[in-house]
């Protein structure tokens, strides 16, 4: 039991340590989707 409870507990540490990057990956393909609009709509 305490095995899989740190292991959880270790996964749930790694959970929080990855939202930042999803959250910023997100935000830079929302970025380079506007960008691509943009230069689409120039041409």
């Amino acid at each position: 039991m305490t095995m899989l409870l740190s292991g959880s507990a270790a996964l749930a540490n790694t959970g929080t340590d990855l939202v930042p990057w999803i959250v910023g990956g997100a935000v830079l393909l929302v970025i380079a989707g506007a960008a691509l609009l943009l230069l689409r709509r120039r041409q």
